[in-house]
This record gives structure tokens, C-alpha cells and sequence, in this order.
């Protein structure tokens, strides 16, 4: 039986995304060393939107009345998005970013399944995508026990570190599959792959702008610093996300 073309083609775009991710989040881990969270997540995200909505200018009005009739989903994609990433990037300052990533990955197919059950008309899991769900469920369980227990790749120096970064990769995880559920139902309307990129960081950016007055966060950075940040804006977050979108 011949594999359906654009299956495999989603595919290998859903793998792309998959081993872009991880070297972003290696990127991630070692900036968040140098430069304040909320400054890395503003300049990042910041870019990346720039990026799309230049892309965009051709198509500017057809792109508002797409946003002006599916405002609820909008609305939940820059939601989803904005809880996914500052969670994500806040488990990396406690634990490693293989441990993160893992957390995310595992409870992604579980979460997606519920999530897509209540939002997407019509759908119906199979047992196949049931049973591989459960069983990276309880690999979350494995991760957790390891890390907790300072028997990961990198021994933790506290418990409660250690569990404030699950929380937020388990956050960041469940926010995640809501945001591929709402990112198909904004599919099936008529979106774009590139038009979902130039709407969906903005509540991520305003958040990060409003925390950085508020805590009177200094901008500054070196040029190694803002060329690294421009990399993983354009390698880590644009292209790997554009790849999942289209897959």
C-alpha cells in the first residue's frame, strides 16, 4: 500500500520542526545565562513576526478579514502560544533541556487527543494513536522520577527547582497540544501556513515588553549575543514553526 503523498510530505515536515527544535532549545539553555527571559523571548518573537508580516504586505487586508472573522481562535492561538513558550523557556532555567524537550514531546500526543476531541468536529482516535499516547504518557512519569531523583544527564541541586521546571514543561506541554488543535481549526478556515506566523506571538511579545518596564529590565546586549538571539529567531523559531504549521 502506497503511502499518501501528502502524509509523508507532513511527515518529514513535522521531523524537520522536531530536529530544529532541538538544537533551539540547546541555544535556548545557553543564552538564558546571558540575557534576561523576557528580553530574549521580546527580540526573538518580535523578530520572527516582523519577518512573516513583511511577507504579508502584499496581502494585508485579506489577512484582517481572515483575523476579523475567526477573532475567538486568534485570540486562543496568541493564548496558547504566549503560555507554551515562557513556561518552556522557564523549565530550562531548572532543568536540562533534554528533560524539557522530552516533557513537552510526551504529553503532547495525550493532551492532543483530549484537546482535539472537545475542539474539532468529528474527530475520532484510533486505538493505534490511543495506546502510543498512554504509553508517552508514562514515559513523563520515567522523566519525572529520573529528575527528581538527580539521576538525569545533569544532577539537580534541589528537589523543588527540579519540580518548578516539570511544572513548566508539563505546562508548556498541555498549552502546546491546544495550540496545534486551535492552529488546524485556523487551517480549515483558510489560514495559511506564513499568515499564522504573523499573528500569533503578539500577546507573548506584549507580555514580555509590559514584564521588562515593569521590573525595569535592562536591554542591553553585546553583538555575539544579538547574533546568537537573530539565529535562533530565524533557525529556531520560524522556520521549524512554519515546517509544523504546513505539516
Amino acid at each position: 500500500m502506497k503511502t499518501p503523498k501528502p502524509f509523508l510530505i507532513g511527515t518529514l515536515l513535522v521531523l524537520l520542526y522536531i530536529s530544529m527544535s532541538a538544537v533551539r532549545e540547546v541555544f535556548f539553555a545557553l543564552i538564558l545565562r546571558q540575557v534576561n527571559i523576557f528580553v530574549l523571548i521580546a527580540i526573538v518573537f518580535s523578530l520572527s513576526t516582523g519577518i512573516f508580516s513583511l511577507l504579508q504586505l502584499p496581502n494585508l487586508r485579506a489577512l484582517f478579514v481572515k483575523v476579523k472573522h475567526n477573532r475567538r481562535n486568534v485570540l486562543y492561538i496568541n493564548l496558547t502560544t504566549a503560555l507554551a513558550w515562557v513556561s518552556f523557556i522557564y523549565s530550562l532555567q531548572y532543568i536540562e533541556p533534554a528533560v524539557s524537550t522530552s516533557t513537552v514531546t510526551a504529553l503532547g500526543p495525550i493532551s492532543t487527543l483530549l484537546i482535539a476531541a472537545k475542539m474539532l468536529k468529528d474527530h475520532k482516535p484510533s486505538r493505534t494513536d490511543s495506546v502510543c499516547a498512554i504509553g508517552m504518557f508514562f514515559s513523563i512519569l520515567a522523566l519525572g522520577y529520573l529528575t527528581l531523583t538527580g539521576r538525569s544527564g545533569v544532577r539537580t541541586d534541589s528537589i523543588l527547582l527540579a519540580f518548578l521546571g516539570l511544572s513548566g514543561a508539563l505546562v508548556s506541554g498541555f498549552t502546546s497540544a491546544a495550540n496545534t488543535v486551535v492552529t488546524k481549526r485556523l487551517a480549515s478556515s483558510g489560514f495559511q501556513s506564513r499568515e499564522l506566523m504573523a499573528v500569533r506571538f503578539y500577546l507573548l511579545i506584549l507580555t514580555s515588553l509590559f514584564w521588562i518596564v515593569f521590573r525595569s529590565i535592562p536591554l542591553q546586549m553585546s553583538a555575539n549575543q544579538l547574533m546568537t538571539v537573530a539565529t535562533i529567531a530565524f533557525f529556531g523559531i520560524s522556520i521549524p514553526l512554519f515546517a509544523l504549521q504546513a505539516g
